[in-house]
């Protein structure tokens, strides 16, 4: 039905092969559709990396559907620029997305809260980008400790906590109170 609504009009056509890690998930011309599913009781889900090397740079306009089946099933959309709200890191930054739960108020997305529109945020490099990452983080965690905020070229190693408890019988004596667990992180 939609290779047929879209045969012989360029500026609507729709790529049914599109890369598996295309973003967004759906291009048709300028316009986009970034799908998300949970089957919890929530609007938020982790979005696409930063670094967005998957892009599909000729769209110009991101919408998000989102299917939810927790609680009451339902569907809803917005506009992706305004849904994303967060940005978490483990190997690669990732945005999280959030559309309002009923009548509540959307929170300020990301950008806003980066001060950027995130059509200008997405050219950036990546260096560019992580300098607002960085100044927002260090927004929302005055006092914490965040391993991949330093943003100085001449530091080559970083340690973070991890938390991991060592199994006792391979420690003794002295290594069983003293020992500590780090990761290096090149």
């Amino acid at each position: 039905m939609l290779n047929a609504i879209t045969v012989g009009n360029g500026s609507f056509a729709i790529d049914f092969d599109p890369h598996p890690q295309a973003f967004p998930d759906i291009a048709m011309g300028e316009f986009g559709v970034e799908v998300k599913f949970t089957l919890n009781d929530t609007w938020r889900s982790v979005a696409n990396s930063v670094l967005e090397t998957q892009r599909i740079e000729t769209v110009k306009h991101i919408y998000i559907v989102f299917g939810k089946m927790g609680g009451t099933p339902e569907v809803r959309w917005g506009e992706y620029e305004q849904s994303v709200i967060y940005v978490r890191t483990s190997h690669v930054p990732r945005f999280e997305v959030e559309l309002p739960f009923g009548k509540a108020e959307p929170k300020r997305s990301l950008f806003e809260e980066m001060g950027v529109h995130y059509d200008d945020f997405r050219k950036l490099e990546m260096r560019e980008k992580m300098k607002y990452i960085r100044a927002y983080a260090r927004k929302i965690h005055p006092d914490g400790r965040l391993w991949w905020i330093e943003d100085s070229e001449t530091v080559r190693t970083h340690y973070a906590s991890t938390g991991a408890s060592l199994h006792q019988s391979h420690y003794s004596g002295e290594n069983e109170t003293s020992s500590r667990s780090r990761v290096a992180l090149p």
